[in-house]
């Protein structure tokens, strides 16, 4: 029986890392007849497919979409599932840590969990606004990003 949940996104990777390939990114914000499509194109091509969605879109409380990273989640895989598509990688996107402090972290680490929680298999965190444009040198300039850095994976070990 076909399994049509993500695949891993690394395994996705992986496999195609010595290919002369691209794979498609596709930020849906859930339409159905555009997610059954794009899948549906997919797999008439026997080409993989990114799903992604960004942090603002889909958030805890439901981001500008109203979708909660599970409510995504379960309505692009039963469009992968309508469509009979098996590769495809659902994609948290742009993650992104405006600020280095615990509330941030705390709130980032939430939502990655109910994200990994709601089947996402690849994520992108950025944290590129945390980096300090005034900095002299580049030790001075990464300072806030290391030590948010080395915050996040010093309390990502999630229990």
């Amino acid at each position: 029986m076909a399994d049509f949940r993500p695949i891993s996104g690394q395994r996705m990777y992986d496999s195609l890392r010595d290919k002369d390939c691209i794979i498609m990114a596709a930020n849906l914000r859930y339409i159905p007849g555009a997610a059954e499509g794009i899948f549906r194109a997919a797999k008439d091509t026997g080409s993989p497919v990114i799903i992604e969605i960004a942090r603002t879109e889909s958030d805890l409380t439901g981001g500008y979409t109203g979708y909660t990273p599970k409510d995504y989640a379960d309505r692009i895989t039963a469009a992968a599932k309508k469509a009979g598509c098996e590769k495809w990688v659902l994609h948290a996107d742009h993650i992104t840590i405006k600020k280095g402090d615990k509330e941030t972290i705390e709130s980032t680490k939430k939502l990655v969990k109910a994200q990994i929680d709601a089947g996402f298999t690849s994520f992108a965190i950025d944290a590129s606004h945390i980096f300090n444009f005034e900095g002299k040198d580049e030790k001075k300039s990464l300072k806030g990003i290391l030590k948010s850095r080395l915050r996040l994976r010093a309390s990502s070990k999630m229990r």
